[in-house]
């Protein structure tokens, strides 16, 4: 093929042909992408979501299974000292599911996400996290407090476990807070 005998305007038509077809198809590729990733977005914030709900649901379990211990032990405390003899230990608790979050985490598809969403979500999860290593180390710590039971003031141990338990419903209740809020915040706008 002689370009020579091709006119200048037809090459030049035939030039813009093929850049104006490439530029065309790489705009529907990041278009498409674009939407691909705006869809795994969405799946992001939903998993998130369910997550905290059902995180939600076993601190709710959790606290209507210890409901009765929490009382025992305030009881215990507003005795005399010399009047608690005994303290017996039955408290439940469930680990909170953070994989939702740390997928979040690791995803630049977060970046099509409400800034708002992802912000009481990170205050969730840092709660979440306060809760479960505070819990977790009251449990590490319980076999000490077992094997010293004989040594310490049977009062002291139920005033240990009282501040404790005091921290991890506290933590409790303001995740509670902070799921209704999050729930209110974020779920309705999904229906």
């Amino acid at each position: 093929m002689k370009i020579n005998k091709i006119p200048i305007g037809q090459l030049a038509m035939e030039f813009l042909s093929v850049v104006f077809a490439v530029l065309l198809a790489l705009g529907l590729n990041a278009y498409k992408e674009s939407l691909d990733t705006k869809s795994e977005a969405e799946l992001i914030k939903k998993s998130i979501l369910t997550e905290c709900r059902n995180n939600q649901i076993k601190i709710d379990s959790t606290m209507e299974r210890n409901h009765a211990f929490n009382a025992y032990i305030d009881s215990l405390v507003h005795l005399e000292s010399e009047d608690v003899t005994n303290v017996s230990f039955q408290y439940a608790f469930e680990l909170l599911n953070h994989s939702a979050w740390n997928l979040a985490l690791n995803n630049t598809a977060t970046n099509y996400l409400d800034q708002d969403f992802m912000l009481a979500a990170a205050d969730i999860y840092h709660t979440q996290e306060f809760y479960t290593d505070f819990t977790s180390s009251f449990y590490q710590n319980l076999a000490e407090h077992i094997t010293r039971m004989d040594e310490v003031a049977p009062y002291n141990t139920a005033l240990s476990f009282y501040y404790s338990l005091e921290v991890m419903n506290s933590t409790a209740d303001d995740l509670k807070k902070k799921y209704e809020s999050f729930f209110s915040n974020f779920e309705e706008q999904e229906e």
